[in-house]
């Protein structure tokens, strides 16, 4: 079963993970500050977490139903998902991986740790935990509902523990590469597979509710809006008490509440969609979800041509450096949702 409203969000974090990138030398020069300025940066703030709680989904919507039918062939086709993943994450990591060989100075005096920290982000989260759906996927299926509520609900509390309490900071050394991994960086794997375990048994909720031809926005809208008043509430206990707190103070290592509240936006904006539909804005947002593995690594290589662009011809004024790439990446953008269009894409990521 597609649901198409989750590829129109999955399209939205995208567009938000852009801005989050490249947004802030275009605010800059817009002279945009305040209040307008931290929105802006929490929309963008907000691509990771709906990234990584969308995953939830698409494991509920596109996995579990095969898996109950046969377990072994979902397991196969996630493990090796998970492998292309990690090759798309090795290869946006390839400028940094260039960065670090010609610099004479190396975290922990190491190349290899330097090089094996230049590919942490969200696509080596994406594959970890993608390998990790695969070894659970069997009774995940069995038990849909109970299986990854209790599982994700420990794996949360394991690496909050972990992160804020029994592991300490290691020193530049291989430990601390696996606890920046697992427990305290931003894309920690326990608390954020944890997080997207969990979602799977509300999604398989939700897709219950869609397969017997009901409404699901009102059971979405309400649910989103009560998680994120809820993690709101608690946040205020926590300590935030501004925009500007939200968009920077909350993401390493990362806090369950705060991703709550992430996802109850998301269940608000799933349900939007679902009942929606803007012409032209939900056909780009639905195919743009359709590819998103095309299309981060295209935009990864935006900002280092931007910089080969400048030493390769100093002379040519700073806003064609810095235009000429960009509308190369945004005319490959129009291309891989025209080609998904016609129903063809060799680099989709989202399940068909």
């Amino acid at each position: 079963m597609r649901f198409v409203a989750i590829d129109q969000t999955r399209g939205l974090a995208i567009a938000a993970m852009i801005m989050a990138h490249f947004g802030p030398g275009v605010w800059e020069r817009l002279g945009l500050e305040g209040l307008l300025l931290d929105v802006f940066l929490l929309i963008g703030r907000f691509a990771t977490p709906t990234f990584i709680a969308i995953f939830g989904f698409t494991l509920a919507f596109a996995y579990v139903s095969k898996a109950e039918i046969g377990p072994a062939e979902v397991r196969a086709k996630l493990i090796r998902r998970s492998g292309f993943v990690l090759l798309a994450a090795i290869v946006v990591s390839f400028p940094s991986y260039v960065t670090t060989m010609l610099s004479a100075e190396h975290w922990g005096d190491s190349i290899p740790l330097n090089i094996i920290l230049n590919t942490y982000g969200v696509l080596l989260f994406y594959s970890l935990a993608i390998f990790a759906a695969g070894l659970l996927i069997a009774p995940i299926a069995r038990s849909p509902y109970i299986f990854p509520i209790i599982i994700g609900g420990m794996a949360v509390f394991f690496g909050t523990y972990l992160g804020y309490d029994a592991w300490s900071y290691q020193g530049k050394t291989t430990t601390e590469l696996l606890r920046l991994f697992l427990v305290s960086g931003k894309y920690a794997f326990f608390v954020n597979f944890g997080l997207a375990l969990m979602l799977v048994a509300f999604g398989w909720h939700i897709r219950k509710i869609k397969s017997s031809d009901r409404d699901v926005g009102p059971t979405l809208l309400v649910s989103g809006v009560v998680l994120l008043l809820l993690s709101l509430s608690i946040g205020r206990i926590v300590g935030w008490r501004s925009l500007a707190e939200l968009h920077s103070g909350y993401d390493a290592p990362p806090q369950i509440w705060y991703l709550f509240a992430v996802c109850g936006v998301m269940f608000a904006i799933i349900a939007c969609f679902d009942r929606v539909r803007i012409p032209f804005f939900s056909f780009f947002l639905e195919h743009t979800g359709r590819n998103p593995l095309a299309i981060y690594v295209a935009h990864a290589f935006v900002l280092p041509a931007v910089s080969a662009f400048r030493l390769i011809s100093p002379g040519l004024p700073d806003l064609i450096h810095a235009t000429l790439p960009l509308l190369i990446f945004f005319c490959y953008w129009t291309f891989v949702i025209w080609k998904s269009s016609r129903g063809s894409s060799n680099f989709r990521t989202a399940p068909a």
